[in-house]
């Protein structure tokens, strides 16, 4: 299996057909979705077909392989944490992720996005990497700060989620030498 990073609690890796299942428990949550681009999954089937047709067979040379979060304690996969536009020319990257809602609150998401900076910073050699979120999605807003992401300004009507609304989008940015002074 092929790990692109390991923190403290985590393992950072391409997600799998096998976390269909987990998958399914996040992705079937109202309130975990509440703020993500994509609809309820209505069964474990349809995951399956989602991993199927978005995560494993990235073909664009924007798209870099889906990643996801996996508890070193017990394999079990909580969330995703990936680049989920990336611009190798330009040497930039934009993080995505969600995460179980058991798991929320206990520092999991800002240990695996300090994990995927210093991963893109460092392997893939990042000079910018962007995060944004809903407006009104202020848990992942504190996140982000807590991280020490720099709040770059708003997107008007960027984004549209699961049920076809379109939302306001915070975006945020942090370069190389950012990340180097926070680690």
């Amino acid at each position: 299996m092929t790990i692109y990073k390991e923190t403290e609690r985590l393992i950072i890796r391409p997600i799998t057909i096998n976390d269909a299942k987990d998958m399914y428990e996040y992705a079937s949550d109202d309130e975990t979705i509440e703020y993500l681009t994509f609809p309820k999954h209505s069964s474990i089937e349809a995951s399956k077909e989602v991993l199927e047709k978005f995560f494993l067979h990235r073909e664009s040379p924007t798209m870099f392989e889906a990643t996801c979060i996996e508890l070193k304690e017990n394999h079990e996969m909580i969330g995703m944490c990936e680049f989920v536009h990336y611009f190798p020319d330009e040497k930039t990257a934009e993080i995505g992720y969600v995460l179980k809602k058991k798991y929320w609150g206990k520092g999991y998401m800002k240990e695996a996005v300090k994990g995927l900076l210093e991963f893109g910073f460092n392997d893939l050699e990042l000079r910018r990497i962007d995060i944004g979120h809903f407006v009104e999605n202020t848990k992942s807003q504190r996140v982000i700060e807590k991280v020490g992401f720099h709040f770059d300004g708003i997107l008007r009507q960027q984004m549209k989620d699961g049920k076809g609304k379109y939302h306001d989008k915070k975006i945020y940015s942090m370069f190389k030498n950012e990340f180097e002074e926070i680690k």
